[in-house]
């Protein structure tokens, strides 16, 4: 029994990688672990307004269930009618409110009710026209998320009549519409699910039309030699990877591949993995409790002391200082 357990697992790793392998932008996504901030279910009558703050390395979004709204972000103002969906990628400050006249407090002086470590309620209002939104803010405590988010524009609106917009996502709305108004038992926990599934699919759909894409590192993930490198790199960062090792991931020679890859990514092979060793270890250091040497063997490093002279070469402070600082930042705020 346990050979035949054995060979299921590896025969399901082996298909995983070759999955990754075809489809390297779905490989990112793999990549990304969220953690809930918040999701609020906000059950809102006219006139209404509320200012949220800005959550630094996060991701807002706000889905109109029901009624209409309008959302101010950076001086921008965009009407989001009932089936509408909006994510803010870096977590920018903005307003929201149903007609321009109305005040808008801060959020978190409204009376907030909890459900559950993450999901709270929200009623706001002056008992005029009702308007139910889901809003909701995760956070990924991963570099490939941070590199994502960083090009992503700071606000993308889903129309619910944009033809190429996702089934998925409108299945997945109208589940959470369903659940919003039933008020059935367990729903929040359902409500939640369905929200951390409809942001992946949302960022999703966003790779997918991405088009502008002439250097960098989603260049080089979507060019079909490279990306096979790249993937190499973020799959096993602890790999002793040289150019001529990366090269014959990605079938080419030494020469063209590290020409190639300067062109297309802006940095050389090497380069990218330090910086990338490095942006892993920041999350390492910032949210896990791993010692700086678990830290140093898990990237490849033979030593404390060789890691920890790479990452102040790279980072400016040593690995150590680094986590007393994000520690003592955190506890400030």
């Amino acid at each position: 029994m346990s050979e035949f357990l054995t060979d299921i697992a590896n025969r399901k790793r082996a298909s995983l990688s070759k999955v990754k392998q075809q489809d390297p932008l779905g490989a990112l996504l793999h990549l990304l672990k969220m953690n809930s901030v918040f999701y609020t279910h906000a059950d809102l009558t006219a006139p209404w307004g509320f200012d949220i703050p800005a959550i630094p390395k996060s991701l807002m979004f706000h889905l109109v269930v029901e009624g209409r709204c309008i959302i101010e972000v950076e001086g921008e103002r965009t009407v989001l009618e009932a089936g509408d969906f909006m994510i803010l990628p870096r977590g920018k400050g903005h307003k929201m409110f149903d007609q321009p006249s109305s005040k808008c407090p801060p959020l978190f002086d409204l009376s907030i009710d909890p459900v559950s470590e993450f999901y709270e309620t929200l009623s706001h209002g002056e008992g005029g026209v009702p308007t139910l939104l889901l809003c909701g803010a995760v956070s990924f405590n991963h570099p490939t998320a941070e590199r994502l988010l960083e090009i992503m524009p700071a606000s993308i609106k889903i129309d619910s009549q944009y033809r190429e917009m996702s089934q998925t996502i409108h299945r997945i709305i109208h589940m959470i519409e369903d659940e919003s108004l039933s008020a059935s038992l367990g729903g929040e926990a359902v409500i939640t699910r369905l929200a951390d599934i409809l942001v992946i699919q949302s960022l999703r759909v966003w790779l997918m039309s991405y088009k502008v894409i002439d250097q960098g590192w989603l260049a080089g993930m979507s060019d079909s030699s490279l990306s096979k490198a790249m993937v190499s790199i973020h799959q096993r960062p602890e790999k002793f990877w040289t150019v001529e090792l990366l090269a014959q991931q990605a079938c080419m020679s030494r020469t063209t591949f590290s020409e190639h890859f300067k062109k297309v990514v802006g940095d050389t092979p090497l380069n990218y993995l330090t910086q990338w060793r490095m942006a892993l270890a920041k999350s390492k250091l910032c949210y896990t409790k791993d010692s700086v040497l678990e830290i140093a063997l898990g990237l490849g490093y033979q030593s404390e002391a060789a890691f920890s002279r790479a990452y102040k070469k790279a980072v400016g402070v040593a690995p150590s200082y680094f986590r007393k600082a994000h520690i003592a930042d955190t506890n400030l705020r």
